[in-house]
């Protein structure tokens, strides 16, 4: 009960944020934070993942 909870939390979180961020600018700038925050996301996640691949040479092959 509790992941769903946190699951609906996010959701409501990130709609106010994007409401928020129309509001004050356009949708436009809302699709384009959105990528910035997936792409900064998938960095994340990968660095996480394999630390050290990224510093090693040849680690990417």
């Amino acid at each position: 009960m509790l992941f769903t909870a946190s699951f609906q939390a996010t959701l409501a979180c990130g709609a106010l944020l994007g409401g928020r961020i129309v509001d004050a600018a356009s949708t436009a700038t809302v699709l384009v934070c959105a990528g910035v925050v997936a792409l900064g996301t998938a960095v994340l996640v990968g660095v996480i993942r394999a630390p050290g691949a990224l510093l090693e040479p040849g680690s990417l092959k």
